[in-house]
């Protein structure tokens, strides 16, 4: 519902990396490449009064890195 809202045209993807971030196969181990903090204040911006409670917390922005170099995060398509 959230993503099909036109609260943010790019709400869907920013939902999709958030639920099923890249991963990066790296040694020692794995790690995930999220969406960039900057992709989720732009989502917030749009979406965030729509957010239901219960997601709020997921969906945090303090929870998503900021840019520093490619790779740290993924930016807005």
């Amino acid at each position: 519902e959230l993503v099909d809202s036109e609260c943010y045209r790019l709400a869907y993807d920013f939902v999709c990396q958030a639920l099923q971030p890249k991963c990066i196969s790296q040694e020692p181990e794995a790690t995930y490449q999220m969406p960039c903090r900057s992709f989720c204040r732009e989502f917030w911006s749009g979406c965030g009064s729509r957010l239901p409670e219960r997601i709020k917390k997921a969906l945090d922005c303090s929870n998503y890195p900021e840019y520093i170099d490619e790779g740290s995060c993924r930016p807005k398509p």
